[in-house]
């Protein structure tokens, strides 16, 4: 996955100046000798850094680096320093607080001033989010407000958190920013504007710049992505006219977040990163030996089960299982499933996985809760052999 979601690893190619990115001529654009470029600059609400995304016009005579400066200025921002890159390393806490009943970002719209046809886009590219194969969704539908929205500074009143995610049409102060998304650092919140200075497209092909191609990328900020070097993703710093289709570098980016749909249960599952596609069980014996063993090879039974960290945060739980001959030979294609508890989260749980060449098979248990983990290899078999007499093997303990 070449999405950069801390711009780290790309820095020197999409950042020219002030978190500046180049961005293509944009034929489809409110002004017809106008490019689109991307900025992303840091400012401070309630004493909190919070992240602004920009989408600005540069029109014929103006350089990149004006645009970009007159853009950070007229919202008191500033481009990040180099120090400051993590700080796009943003998600949102209730994808990974054990409560299921609370997985989805709700959003409010405000269609005060929308362009026809501006709710119908934005509702696509949320749904479009939604279909990418991950736990993180957007709520279903975006209720109503009257609310200009909070963290946005053109708004009246206090620039401030509000606990709302609003969605809104703005007279924005700069007259060459398209979008802007401000998202918090620390509290999760994301407000965005489209500003009302500019003419909006839903028109195929599009006849101004396209909103729900913009609200795409927007709404990657709003669910914690940032910027991609992969060229036509949605994510990638540039407007070339309409694009309303996730691209797998864009999908890839929010499951490195979030994971995937079918690892969101409470239910150990495969680690994707880890484990090759599973091969059929052997219907013969796959080595010498006569029975299986939860070992590495020069161990003794027992110890075969190895728990580390990793994902967002460092909040997954990966549960590595290796399977030997005899305590021999490494025993690829062999299934194995084993039951996983917590008993001070008043957590419990089985899966199923199949060892690789390597005679390992990995499970991941998404957003494991801290505590005492205990777990029971209840089966391994390849072919013929099996861990007859020391399955179930266990229990083997780890604290988080």
């Amino acid at each position: 996955m070449d999405t950069i979601r801390n711009v780290l690893a790309v820095i020197a190619l999409l950042v020219v100046s002030a978190g500046l990115a180049m961005m293509a001529t944009d034929s489809a654009s409110a002004k017809a000798d106008a490019r689109a470029i991307a900025v992303t600059g840091i400012s401070t609400v309630d004493g909190e850094q919070v992240l602004v995304h920009i989408i600005a016009s540069v029109q014929a005579g103006k350089s990149d680096q004006e645009v970009a400066a007159a853009a950070l200025n007229s919202v008191n921002a500033r481009g990040l320093r180099s120090d400051e890159y993590s700080l796009l390393d943003n998600s949102w806490d209730v994808f990974s607080d054990g409560d299921p009943g609370n997985d989805f970002v709700v959003q409010r719209y405000n269609s005060k001033n929308e362009t026809v046809g501006g709710q119908a886009a934005i509702e696509a590219a949320r749904v479009t989010w939604n279909d990418a194969n991950s736990p993180f969704a957007f709520g279903s539908g975006m209720e109503s407000t009257g609310k200009c929205p909070s963290l946005v500074d053109e708004c009246r009143g206090r620039q401030a958190f509000d606990g709302e995610n609003d969605i809104g049409w703005v007279k924005l102060r700069d007259p060459n920013t398209l979008a802007v998304t401000w998202s918090g650092t620390t509290t999760d919140e994301a407000d965005v504007a489209f500003n009302t200075n500019y003419s909006w497209s839903t028109d195929t092909p599009a006849s101004a710049t396209d909103i729900e191609t913009v609200a795409l990328h927007e709404l990657g900020h709003v669910a914690g992505i940032g910027h991609s070097a992969v060229n036509g993703s949605i994510m990638e710093p540039l407007y070339a006219g309409i694009r309303r289709t996730l691209t797998t570098d864009d999908i890839e980016a929010l499951q490195a977040w979030y994971g995937s749909s079918a690892a969101a249960t409470a239910t150990p599952t495969p680690d994707p990163d880890a484990t090759a596609t599973p091969t059929p069980v052997p219907t013969a014996t796959p080595v010498p030996g006569t029975e299986l063993y939860v070992g590495g090879i020069g161990t003794v039974n027992g110890d075969g089960v190895v728990y580390s960290l990793s994902g967002k945060k460092g909040r997954d739980l990966i549960i590595t299982v290796s399977i030997t001959s005899d305590g021999s030979t490494p025993v690829d294609g062999a299934s194995i499933s084993i039951t996983s508890t917590n008993a001070g989260a008043g957590w419990n749980g089985s899966g199923t996985a199949t060892t690789n060449s390597s005679g390992e098979a990995r499970l991941r248990i998404r957003n494991a809760p801290d505590g005492d983990w205990v777990t029971t290899v209840n089966s391994a078999t390849a072919g013929s052999l099996g861990c007859d007499t020391d399955c179930p093997d266990g229990p083997h303990t780890y604290t988080k």
